[in-house]
């Protein structure tokens, strides 16, 4: 196995983005085909609305942008997908809906968290 396809491997392991790497073919991984950051965000948060979408792409444009840092985004965003874990594993502490809906509270955090840098998300 090339050391190339090793170090990927492990990135979608130490990154949590294991529900993408699943539905990644083994020749995207070979091919070093990574999610985009939209792609990932529209994927892990069950993105469905023409306005949930949009929100994400506002959000990946301004980290494009270099307004947001891809730091709060991506603490945003694993902060969700801990959260859905726990409900799902049925923790009584978890948020109530959050593996349901779980763009609601992303766009919730990233806000707050942009707001804590000095950015605001409309």
């Amino acid at each position: 196995m090339k050391p190339q396809t090793v170090v990927i491997a492990l990135a979608f392991c130490l990154l949590g983005v294991t529900d993408v790497a699943k539905n990644a073919s083994a020749q995207d991984v070979i091919n070093n085909r990574v999610p985009s950051l939209e792609d990932r965000l529209n994927f892990g948060l069950k993105t469905r609305r023409p306005t949930e979408k949009a929100f994400i792409r506002k959000v990946v444009a301004l980290v494009d942008a270099g307004t947001l840092k891809q730091k709060v985004v991506d603490e945003s965003f694993f902060w969700v997908r801990r959260e859905m874990e726990k409900s799902k594993m049925g923790d009584p502490n978890a948020r109530k809906h959050i593996s349901q809906y779980p763009f609601i509270f992303f766009q919730r955090v990233v806000k707050l968290n942009a707001k804590r840098v000095g950015v605001t998300i409309r």
